[in-house]
């Protein structure tokens, strides 16, 4: 369970000050697809950035199973990001001199999983959002539709089986839609369904 309480962030440059957020409070259960959803400038980057590990509220607490997260320093931060959490970015974020296979196996590098295990992980991951036969090509030679899918594989290697199972089931559902469901990230509702947005 994620539990966020009164967090605050202000942003500044010169004498500019800017309230990204204020106050945000919400609870997360296990399991629940939550989206966050507003205008440009609303704050939901500033929120996802702190609910990731990405960056520190200037006010407030986020407590994850039980977990502090805004006392853990930045090695802590980065321990837990590399192991339990995924990150699917508007711009993809896939590092242009590595192909879909590497970037997808840096990932799984990072966990020290032996060379093996990482090849067939991988490609099994690959095959099931339709990257087969693509891994060896760098993100300059993917199209939108075919980055987006090599970012979900990129992701996968921190969930748990049955959420694993969940996300590729919901690919295969919509396999004569899978163009517009990558194509289209903003479109959250083609992927999953939330059970409740804020």
């Amino acid at each position: 369970m994620i539990q966020v309480t009164d967090i605050h962030k202000t942003y500044h440059s010169g004498d500019t000050s800017v309230y990204a957020l204020r106050g945000v409070s919400l609870d997360i259960d296990a399991g629940e697809f939550v989206a966050i959803a507003g205008p440009s400038g609303s704050g939901k980057s500033t929120l996802l950035n702190i609910l990731g590990c990405l960056d520190h509220p200037d006010q407030g607490t986020v407590s994850v199973d039980g977990r502090e997260m805004v006392q853990l320093d930045s090695r802590g931060r980065a321990d837990y990001r590399r192991h339990n959490l995924g990150f699917v970015f508007q711009n993809f974020n896939l590092i242009p001199v590595l192909t879909a296979f590497e970037n997808v196996a840096f990932s799984l590098n990072l966990l020290n999983i032996p060379e093996q295990e990482i090849t067939d992980r991988t490609m099994a991951i690959l095959r099931e959002v339709g990257l087969e036969g693509m891994e060896h090509r760098r993100p300059s030679r993917l199209s939108g539709v075919m980055s987006g899918r090599a970012v979900i594989a990129r992701v996968t290697y921190v969930l748990s089986q049955a959420w694993e199972n969940s996300i590729l089931g919901a690919i295969e559902e919509n396999r004569s839609k899978r163009q517009k469901v990558f194509a289209n990230v903003q479109s959250l509702e083609m992927f999953v369904r939330p059970r409740r947005s804020r």
